[in-house]
């Protein structure tokens, strides 16, 4: 399953946004594999609708960011797995194994200790004992969240709230669409969230679309209305 997204950003008195954040693993290696790199503002609770998707990242523990793994398509069964984050000078940071990873989706500590150096870092992955890693992705890292570009004043968020597909859903049944709308205070909270449009899979998703939109998080802005502002947010689904 893949959402299209796309964004658009009116600033006028109400701001509407379409979202679409890649979400597939850049710099893929040789393996053959197609391996889904995904990075979580903070780890999720069981069961829970909706996780907190996100493109950046603060130094420490403060927030227990989280990075997902998952190889989507491969004949291989998988037995191994090694994350690796790498620092804006290049330099290993961390590294984590996983002697039992089957190539299902398993979601890790981002491991952000408080030495490395902020900037653009990179999460390698290494399936199977492999030298050269396999996928990649890269992740913005602030010092801190006052001190972060992503956390000043802007229209964009910096946590934007995905709905968690429902277990029981076969993949030939995730064709839809599915658009919500949230508002926005000065304060970068979301204080309502309605649903704009569901259809196929996506009506059973409501739910799941309403709870990401109260998880997503946008820098403060003093400038925003006191009636808030308006983003829109627009998923596609179709089964690959």
């Amino acid at each position: 399953m893949r959402a299209d997204r796309e964004w658009l950003v009116f600033a006028l008195y109400l701001i509407l946004l379409t979202v679409t954040w890649a979400s597939s693993a850049e710099d893929a290696g040789s393996s053959g594999a197609d391996v889904y790199i995904e990075f979580l503002w903070s780890k999720p609770e069981a069961g829970a609708l909706a996780r907190q998707e996100t493109r950046s990242f603060v130094l420490g523990k403060k927030f227990n960011h989280q990075v997902c793994v998952a190889v989507l398509r491969s004949e291989t069964p998988r037995q191994s797995m090694v994350l690796e984050a790498v620092d804006s000078r290049g330099e290993v940071v961390s590294r984590q194994s996983d002697e039992s990873y089957s190539g299902k989706k398993r979601c890790y500590a981002a491991r952000l200790p408080s030495w490395g150096v902020p900037g653009t870092w990179s999460y390698r992955v290494y399936l199977d004992g492999e030298s050269t890693f396999t996928a990649s992705r890269s992740v913005e890292v602030a010092m801190s969240l006052k001190a972060a570009k992503f956390n000043q004043p802007s229209p964009v968020p910096y946590v934007l709230g995905r709905p968690n597909y429902p277990e029981e859903a076969s993949p030939q049944r995730f064709v839809g669409r599915l658009v919500w709308v949230m508002t926005v205070d000065a304060g970068g909270k979301v204080t309502h969230v309605e649903i704009e449009a569901a259809e196929g899979i996506g009506e059973e998703m409501k739910e799941r679309a309403l709870a990401a939109g109260y998880i997503s998080r946008f820098p403060v802005d003093s400038r925003r209305p006191d009636a808030g502002i308006k983003y829109r947010r627009a998923m596609n689904f179709r089964p690959d």
